[in-house]
């Protein structure tokens, strides 16, 4: 499935007030997959996570990660705090009353306080949420939609099994897409100019002629911006010349152009919300970041 047509969602209904999917998308958009944490932050004790604005608490058997909505279906008590009762199973027991739920499909097994015949048993659930495990990261399936495979949201080179990662986590303030949509080169000349990591490199007053496009590389399909040309100094109306270079001879010097496994978009965008960055924070490297929403 194309991921139009995930992002639009399953009914092709007209879209209210007018409003895209990506306009109505405060939260993400759900039909995709999500870096959620390092695997090996989940161990014995569940681990409670908000993403999309939806609680999940992820419970580790063995090798196996499962996550389900922590929320009891009983009286909404967070299955985070729940008891391991029956270790030989994947299951999850609630601290309230011991409602017991399959970690596999979200269905309750058992009601402990009301005894072995509980006439609760098989009749509720909780929301389960598919969880894969690749490169050391567990992803979650937040969508309503049967699950594409994994792979199919997690850029290619990013996925190989010579790749290796350096993996930040870090939560910020402001709408997912608002950060999204700040990956363009406008900001960088401005923001950026001045940072000790950017004094010997390539960085213009700015550049001319963006079109976008979309393409298709071996890692997958981005949104990228092509452009004319650059330009290192103007001169603006009734302001002046900008950006002073005089007296520092050290601009303008260093490059981190050419290719990285022969992509040369210099920054690219893709669904959910990934920005890819070549040459990013060195030579060679390639810089993902994925904005995850939260609240």
């Amino acid at each position: 499935m194309s991921t139009a047509a995930r992002s639009a969602g399953e009914s092709n209904a007209a879209w209210p007030e007018g409003r895209t999917p990506y306009d109505r998308a405060t939260l993400g958009f759900k039909n995709y997959w999500y870096p959620v944490c390092l695997a090996k932050e989940v161990g014995k004790r569940p681990v409670s996570i908000t993403m999309l604005g939806e609680q999940l608490a992820l419970f580790r058997r063995g090798e196996r990660v499962f996550a389900l909505r922590d929320e009891c279906a009983h009286r909404g008590i967070p299955l985070s705090l729940g008891k391991n009762e029956f270790p030989e199973t994947n299951t999850i027991a609630c601290r309230y009353h011991g409602w017991v739920y399959d970690l596999s499909d979200g269905r309750c097994v058992g009601a402990l306080t009301d005894g072995p015949d509980a006439p609760v048993v098989g009749r509720v659930r909780v929301h389960s949420y598919p969880i894969e495990e690749r490169k050391g990261i567990l992803w979650a399936w937040m969508g309503t939609m049967a699950p594409v495979p994994v792979e199919d949201d997690i850029p290619g080179l990013m996925a190989r099994v010579d790749t290796q990662l350096k993996i930040v986590k870090r939560e910020t303030y402001g709408n997912w897409r608002a950060h999204a949509e700040n990956i363009g080169f406008g900001h960088a000349p401005m923001l950026h100019r001045d940072s000790v990591w950017l004094l010997s490199r390539q960085i213009p007053a700015h550049m001319y002629n963006f079109t976008p496009h979309v393409q298709e590389d071996l890692d997958g399909e981005w949104v990228m911006d092509r452009f004319e040309g650059s330009v290192k100094q103007a001169d603006y109306p009734g302001l002046g010349v900008w950006p002073e270079l005089a007296g520092k001879p050290w601009r303008y010097r260093g490059s981190r152009s050419g290719d990285v496994f022969g992509i040369r978009a210099f920054i690219s965008l893709r669904l959910p919300g990934i920005n890819r960055v070549i040459h990013t924070p060195l030579k060679g490297s390639i810089y993902y970041e994925f904005y995850v929403p939260v609240t």
